[in-house]
This record gives C-alpha cells, sequence and structure tokens, in this order.
C-alpha cells in the first residue's frame, strides 16, 4: 500500500528497513501506528536529504565564488512540504480513519487546502477533542471557519463542540453564533451555553438564553447551570427571574438537593435585597 511513498519520498532509506516496516504493518500493528512510522521515517529521511543536498549547494557555491541566494531558493522551493505528505499517506489509505491520528496543528493545512478524503463529522470531532487542551483562538476560529464552509455548522454534536471550545478560549459571541446555528439544541447546548456565559462575564446573555428557554419544549438544566442563572441574577439585581428559576428548582428534586444550588439561591436573595 505504501511502497510508491517510500520510494517517491525515502529515497535513502534503505530497502531493509522498509520491507521490515511494511512487514510489521500487515502483521502486528494498527493501522495509525503504521502511518506514524511512515511518517517519522519520512521526516528522518527528509532531514538526511536536506542535510546533503545543502552540502551539495555549498560545494557549487563555492565553485561557483558563492551564492547564497541561489542555496536560500532550493530550501524554499524543493522541499517537500510535510502537508503533502500527509496528503499522499491520505490518499494512499483510502479512508477517512488517517484524519483521526492527526492533531488541529497538522489536520488544518490539509483541510484548507481540501485534502480527500474529506474528514466526517466523527473525524473533525476526534480532531477537536484531541486538541482541547491547546485553547489557541486563531486554530479554533480556523476550524470553525471550515465547518461554515462545508455547511455542518447545524450538526448538533459538532456544534456544541465549538460552543465548549469558544468559551474555553473567551469567545462568547462566537458560541452565542454556533448555539443559534443549531438546527437541533438539545441539554448539552443549553447548560454549555448559559454556564459560559458566566464564566465569560456575560449575565445579560445568559438571562436572556432562560427567557428563551421558557418557549422550548422540556429541557433540564443542571446544577452548574442554574448556579450560573442565580449567580447572574444576583450580579444584575433581577428579581424577576430570580423566583421563577426559584420555582423550577422546587420541581426538581435533584436540585433541591444539591447543595451549590441552594448555597446560590441564598447569595441571590441576598445581593437582590430579599
Amino acid at each position: 500500500m505504501y511502497v510508491h511513498i517510500y520510494t517517491k519520498y525515502i529515497q535513502n532509506i534503505t530497502l531493509y528497513t522498509c520491507v521490515i516496516h511494511i512487514y510489521v504493518y500487515r502483521k502486528y500493528i494498527h493501522i495509525y501506528t503504521c502511518v506514524s512510522l511512515v511518517v517519522y521515517i519520512f521526516r528522518q529521511g527528509l532531514e538526511r536529504e536536506r542535510e546533503k543536498e545543502t552540502e551539495r549547494q555549498r560545494e557549487r557555491d563555492r565553485e561557483r565564488g558563492g551564492n547564497a541566494d541561489g542555496m536560500q531558493t532550493w530550501q524554499s522551493t524543493a522541499v517537500l512540504p510535510a502537508s503533502e505528505f500527509l496528503s499522499e499517506v491520505a490518499k494512499a489509505h483510502g479512508s477517512h480513519s488517517f484524519w483521526k491520528i492527526l492533531t488541529l496543528d497538522q489536520a488544518l493545512p490539509l483541510l484548507e487546502k481540501g485534502t480527500h478524503p474529506q474528514p466526517s463529522i466523527g473525524d473533525i470531532l476526534s480532531i477537536l477533542h484531541r486538541s482541547r487542551r491547546r485553547n489557541d483562538r486563531k486554530q479554533v476560529l480556523r476550524l470553525h471557519s471550515y465547518v461554515y464552509r462545508n455547511e455542518l455548522e447545524a450538526h448538533t454534536s459538532l456544534g456544541n463542540c465549538f460552543i465548549s471550545m469558544f468559551v474555553d478560549v473567551g469567545c462568547i459571541d462566537e458560541a452565542y453564533k454556533a448555539f443559534d446555528a443549531l438546527l437541533h439544541r438539545n441539554e448539552l447546548s443549553w447548560n454549555t451555553l448559559i454556564t459560559g456565559c458566566v464564566r465569560c462575564r456575560k449575565p445579560i446573555y445568559a438571562l436572556n438564553l432562560y427567557q428563551r428557554l421558557q418557549n422550548e419544549d422540556i429541557v433540564l438544566l443542571s446544577g452548574p447551570a442554574v448556579v450560573a442563572l442565580l449567580k447572574s441574577c444576583g450580579e444584575v439585581k433581577d428579581i424577576e427571574k430570580g423566583p421563577r428559576i426559584h420555582a423550577d428548582i422546587a420541581r426538581n428534586k435533584s436540585l433541591q438537593e444539591d447543595l451549590y444550588v441552594g448555597t446560590a439561591l441564598l447569595d441571590m436573595y441576598a445581593n437582590c435585597g430579599s
């Protein structure tokens, strides 16, 4: 499967090494591990080839009297980009599963380039989940732009993930837009955005969401979301919505028994002067 990739890009790797890795791939190791080995070998081979070519270029420059610009031109144009190699591996594999081993750094250039096969919803979610700890605002915006261009923004699971990631990087307006773009909003959608609004110090946004929630079918708010709403009422001294939230708590036994909800309820009435 990968023989043409080895011969095309890794000319300085011995045939013995190629055979060993192909044998390991076919017999013992999962496909993702095999692809990782291919990428690693490619990078090692590319580095060695770059060093050899640089040395040959220096020799030619010395013979011509020195031409540093010529060497820089070769380095900027002749070295094969890693994204092109990854694209070849994806094409050789012939399925979406290759995307599941990529980080957001690796996937973004391929997505923006339009590499085929295109990732599935599950592939994009996998990339997002592996990149959650980065909290890189620019990368999240770039990936969301890809999703928007491909008209995937209405997908519930994908939208919920973006709402959470936008909150993590402090982009509450983008999180709100991702929420509005959803075709079907579930309990996770509402709870994530309500708590996110309070985290980003937008209590009015959270209370507006609670008002919108009254027109929806039965949606159970989580304990953290109720705590966030009570905190918002206390901050803006909204004595109208506070008792309504209290009535919702009274109809839910699990919320009545939640210590954090009870403490937030007391704080809300204290801040509102009741």
